[in-house]
């Protein structure tokens, strides 16, 4: 299964159990050439979900999939910040993260 079907999944299963949940985008924005600009946002969490004034981010990755290390910077950054973010694979990890 590929990742944007996990995190189809894992939208429609938060949804459902009553969280607001959108994409993260990190392209780079066109540069009128040939190309695009690195994003500065290159490595975010792939989905952010929140309920009851609490927004949790979420690393979606494939069963042997990793985390990269622009997905690590960001997961410390945001950890100092007081952040929740989780790497998960799949609605079971989710269930198991949110209890739901």
């Amino acid at each position: 299964m590929r990742e944007t079907d996990i995190e189809k999944k894992i939208k429609e299963y938060l949804k459902l159990n009553g969280y607001k949940v959108w994409k993260n985008l990190t392209e780079g924005s066109r540069t009128g050439g040939s190309g695009r600009k690195k994003s500065p946002n290159k490595g975010i969490p792939d989905l952010s979900a929140l309920k009851d004034g609490i927004t949790y981010y979420l690393e979606v990755k494939t069963p042997t999939g990793k985390v990269s290390e622009d997905q690590k910077k960001w997961h410390e950054e945001m950890y100092k910040h007081g952040a929740v973010v989780h790497v998960v694979t799949s609605v079971n990890d989710v269930r198991e993260v949110f209890h739901c």
